[in-house]
């Protein structure tokens, strides 16, 4: 009988040392008690669950969001420059040089469609928010005073002289910021911007002295003053765009929608006193071509804001 007892005991430390060595270490449950038990069922459960379910990982989500970001950028250079040079082939005819309030118009009503049907649900790229007239109207006015005078910049001035005036956006936005809200720009900024704006005093002197080889485009005075003038319409834009979207708390494409009828408004109202309207009728199909392509790559350059 002893022997049988001393069996059965050592077949019972066996199983609980079997058990004991299978279990988690840091469960402080019993082998044998039926609540531990539920507990190692439920980690191996938890377990399985975990290897089987594939989450994105913060990378791929990074990665998916650079080529997005990536694809905007080029689409924002892509339209930019064919905007510019379509423009100045459209604004080398003498009848369209003095429409711009009308030509700005027609751009921002194109504008003003695509983001009507990108804004419906079934496509649903941004969910549309409104505000009032009154406090969108400022921002309508300066953004159709931005383009005009863009324009008119483009038309009476070389593309080149164009394009380095605009280097100027960066500084003058720095000193409206703070000369009216009292931001500081750091000195080593500061002493960056400073070439800059010697390069376009440089520029200025020289493109718009009078050429003796005829084929060579230069820069009028008025070309000059436009180009000024623009560089500080779209400087006032700049920061007042950013001050807009905390006020309102719209995203880019959402205060767009708001700006965009307003200002087709304001500029179709200017148009009969400040332009000087084409013959339609000797206008080529291919000028109008060309002013339909410039309104859709203004729409894919303002859309992409977002």
């Amino acid at each position: 009988m002893a022997n049988l007892g001393d069996g059965a005991g050592a077949a019972v430390e066996k199983a609980n040392s079997s058990l004991l060595k299978d279990a988690d270490p840091h469960d402080e449950s019993l082998p044998g008690d039926q609540e531990g038990g539920d507990s190692y069922r439920l980690r191996d459960v938890e377990r399985d669950a975990d290897e089987k379910l594939e989450l994105p990982k913060p990378a791929e989500k990074l990665s998916v969001s650079s080529r997005k970001l990536t694809f905007w950028i080029m689409v924002n250079i892509l339209a930019t420059v064919a905007i510019v040079y379509v423009n100045k082939s459209i604004f080398e005819i003498p009848s369209f040089k003095m429409f711009q309030s009308g030509f700005a118009g027609l751009h921002f009503l194109i504008t003003g469609l695509c983001l009507y049907v990108i804004s419906r649900p079934s496509i649903g790229l941004f969910e549309p928010k409104s505000t009032s007239i009154k406090s969108i109207l400022p921002l309508a006015a300066s953004m159709a005073a931005n383009i005009v005078l863009q324009n008119l910049a483009l038309a009476f001035s070389s593309i080149t002289f164009f394009q380095i005036v605009r280097v100027l956006l960066t500084p003058i936005v720095a000193l409206i910021n703070y000369v009216f809200y009292s931001t500081t720009v750091p000195r080593q900024a500061v002493y960056s911007l400073a070439p800059a704006c010697i390069g376009v005093g440089i520029v200025s002197y020289y493109d718009t002295k009078p050429s003796s080889n005829a084929k060579v485009k230069t820069t009028s005075p008025a070309g000059m003053i436009f180009a000024f003038l623009g560089v500080l319409a779209s400087s006032i834009y700049v920061v007042w765009i950013a001050r807009y979207h905390k006020k309102l708390n719209m995203n880019s494409m959402q205060l767009l929608f708001n700006q965009v009828p307003i200002s087709t408004i304001v500029l179709i109202v200017a148009s009969p006193i400040t332009d000087v309207y084409p013959r339609w009728s000797a206008v080529p199909l291919r000028h109008w071509i060309l002013i339909m392509v410039v309104g859709f790559a203004d729409a894919a350059r303002n859309d992409d804001a977002e």
